[in-house]
């Protein structure tokens, strides 16, 4: 995977000038920044959602979590999951703590569980690259904890580009840290 020459702005406001990387397939990868450092934007240009000029050079087939948790409401987990052909859920529900929750409408999910049922999704789905966009904001201690094993444990050996303010996760990860500024 690669980056080439990226350039991005928004009007007057430059984010990316020449930015060229490298970046380890099969491996954990961290963004790192301040807010504003264009964090998003660079995840948002990985999945092919926002326009740049440069080339990436990254797998086709990419599970997305985004910062803000996007579901269909009115139907139930289980049914969100079906939809987008994730099957045999059942087991990973259960590690996040949401085995009892698969049949509850997505609109009555709070903060945290939305967060782990978007991490439940990514994980489950059959890609090769993951993008994850401040993945565990909104997660109390406990189920923050949990989460992190879960998602180590299921993506070990993928390739994985994550956003974080925190460098606990990156050790955690073992991730090789790109730091914006």
């Amino acid at each position: 995977m690669e980056i080439r020459h990226l350039y991005k702005s928004f009007g007057e406001k430059v984010i990316f000038q020449d930015f060229s990387v490298v970046l380890p397939e099969g491996k954990f990868i961290a963004l790192m920044g301040a807010s504003g450092a264009g964090k998003t934007t660079l995840l948002r240009m990985l999945s092919g959602l926002e326009g740049y000029e440069g080339e990436i050079f990254v797998p086709k087939k990419k599970a997305i979590v985004f910062q803000e948790s996007v579901f269909l409401e009115h139907l139930t987990l289980r049914k969100n999951l079906s939809l987008v052909g994730i099957k045999d859920y059942e087991k990973a529900a259960e590690q996040l703590g949401l085995g009892k929750d698969l049949d509850t409408l997505l609109k009555n999910f709070s903060g945290g569980m939305r967060r782990r049922a978007s991490i439940l999704r990514l994980v489950l789905s059959e890609k090769e690259l993951f993008i994850l966009d401040e993945p565990f904001k909104e997660l109390d201690q406990e189920n923050y904890e949990k989460t992190l094993n879960f998602v180590k444990d299921s993506l070990d050996g993928k390739s994985v580009i994550f956003s974080t303010h925190r460098e606990s996760e990156a050790e955690f990860f073992e991730a090789k840290k790109i730091v914006l500024r």
